[in-house]
């Protein structure tokens, strides 16, 4: 379940944020919200409920600090066992990454990864190796938009989807596993799709280029479909990966006063 965050970590992305400046005032997401996802593995045509994944904001007077907690069910564990944590701090003013921690355990598979942007100097120090205690120093030059895992997602949902248009594609940069990473986004306007347990919706359909490797094939099509309303949650993300396909579905959000059964109107 790599594949928990692999998703996520590609869903939003900011026209103004990325491809403009590096910097962006938050008006969408708030503290003590809690989102909630189901993850399901396709094999042979049958989707298997897998083990949910759960991100969450709280807040201090400079800063958000942003949890993500992973965890296969325990039906699921006998086939591939997850428990991974990952976690940000992001500058309020900025919008940009302070800090951020990635502790994963799937499937026997172990990484420990911890990143302190100074984006000032343009530098990113951290440690990197199968766990905390093993893990090595290292120092990197990064880019002026560079992020991690989490706060990028923050700051995409951020972004302003009805000003963009079908087709366009916008760049954003990704630091991972001790690498930069300059990809893109396809937006693909609003499409009507199904979502599990909440009906058909409206939603921003967007095509997040995927880091292939382990877990994503060079050719693999991933497709997000993203809330219609000023929230913009991610509702749907599915993609085939190198064996199978994986979809994650929201499930539940807590903390803030959001109805998710609520059909928003087409805009």
């Amino acid at each position: 379940m790599r594949v928990i965050v692999s998703f996520l970590a590609f869903v939003f992305f900011s026209h103004n944020t990325i491809a403009q400046q590096c910097e962006y005032q938050n008006t969408v997401f708030q503290a003590k919200e809690k989102v909630t996802y189901q993850v399901f593995y396709n094999v042979s045509f049958v989707w298997i409920p897998a083990g949910e994944f759960q991100f969450e904001v709280f807040e201090s007077p400079d800063e958000y600090f942003i949890q993500c907690r992973g965890k296969t069910y325990e039906s699921y564990n006998s086939i591939f066992e997850v428990s991974d944590y990952f976690s940000s701090r992001i500058d309020k003013k900025t919008g940009r990454p302070i800090e951020f921690i990635r502790d994963i355990n799937e499937g026997g598979y172990t990484k420990f990864d911890s990143i302190h942007f100074d984006h000032t100097n343009l530098r990113a120090t951290g440690a990197l190796g199968k766990s905390k205690a093993l893990a090595s120093p290292y120092d990197l030059a990064i880019s002026e938009c560079a992020h991690d895992m989490l706060s990028i997602i923050y700051a995409f949902r951020n972004i302003q989807f009805n000003d963009l248009q079908g087709g366009e594609e916008i760049p954003f940069v990704l630091l991972f596993d001790k690498e930069e990473f300059p990809l893109k986004m396809k937006y693909k306007g609003i499409k009507k799709k199904k979502i599990r347990k909440l009906g058909k919706r409206f939603c921003h359909l967007i095509s997040p280029q995927v880091v292939a490797g382990t877990v994503f094939n060079e050719d693999s099509q991933m497709n997000i479909w993203v809330s219609n309303d000023q929230h913009q949650f991610a509702l749907m993300a599915e993609s085939p990966i190198s064996v199978g396909s994986v979809k994650a579905v929201i499930k539940k959000v807590e903390g803030i006063e959001y109805d998710l059964h609520k059909k928003p109107n087409r805009k």
